[in-house]
């Protein structure tokens, strides 16, 4: 894993082209905010399936195993003890896979550090653990426009997703670096990939990853084929933290 911060490098936009790359919220049109609720729906369904399938299944067995427990202590203790180390275990397990699901939705390391460094913890504790991944994070100390951060960042999460749950990918490479003023976010797959015309832009989160770089005044271009893995690869317009505040661009 190569993480890195650089000193110097691009020159930020100008206030100009910041305020015409990054709508304020009182620009929002109806499509945006159409847009905009549609991704936050999505997200909502995506925790509650994280949460369905990860911490209420641990809890569930937890409640199981105390009332195993309830039933054997009379006539033996031992094996009672043991249902409820076994509930405690699987209580522990549904907290920290709850943490997990609270973390993906907006680590703290990406409002308190940056981009660089809550890719960093991200890369540490591999939330992707089928997946072998190649990280390649070359992108400036400075601070980045919020929205901007997390838009890579949710364009990286989705992207390994559905590597993992779809593609059923082994390996992965993922490349952020900064290049003539933009913010390139790559994920290079080595899954089963699928055929784009088949599938539909609302499926497997496409349109969502689309419409996170152009709400940010980027693209993101993602190419596909059967038995060829997928490429996911934006390109987001880097604006300056300080810079968006002193324009009231958030």
């Amino acid at each position: 894993m190569v993480v890195q911060d650089e000193a110097g490098g691009a020159l930020e936009r100008t206030g100009e082209r910041g305020r015409c790359d990054e709508p304020s919220r009182a620009g929002l049109g109806v499509a945006e905010l159409e847009r905009l609720l549609r991704l936050s729906e999505r997200e909502l369904r995506l925790v509650g399936l994280e949460l369905h399938d990860g911490a209420a299944q641990q809890l569930s067995a937890a409640v199981m195993f105390l009332d195993v427990a309830i039933a054997q202590l009379p006539d033996d203790p031992q094996s009672a003890k043991a249902s409820v180390e076994e509930a405690a275990r699987r209580a522990r397990d549904a907290m920290r896979q709850m943490r997990e699901v609270v973390t993906g939705i907006r680590p703290p390391a990406l409002d308190q550090d940056g981009l660089a460094a809550a890719l960093g913890e991200w890369a540490a504790c591999n939330p992707f653990p089928s997946i072998d991944i190649a990280w390649d994070v070359r992108i400036n100390s400075i601070r980045l426009m919020p929205t901007l951060e997390l838009a890579a960042y949710r364009i990286l999460q989705e992207a390994l997703r559905n590597a993992q749950r779809h593609g059923r990918a082994r390996r992965a490479a993922v490349t952020v670096v900064e290049r003539d003023g933009m913010i390139v976010v790559e994920v290079r797959d080595d899954g089963c990939g699928f055929d784009r015309q088949k599938v539909p832009r609302d499926r497997l989160g496409l349109a969502g990853m689309e419409q996170r770089a152009e709400m940010v005044g980027g693209s993101c271009r993602i190419e596909s084929r059967e038995g060829g893995g997928t490429v996911v690869h934006a390109e987001l317009p880097r604006i300056d933290r300080q810079l968006a505040a002193h324009h009231d661009v958030e």
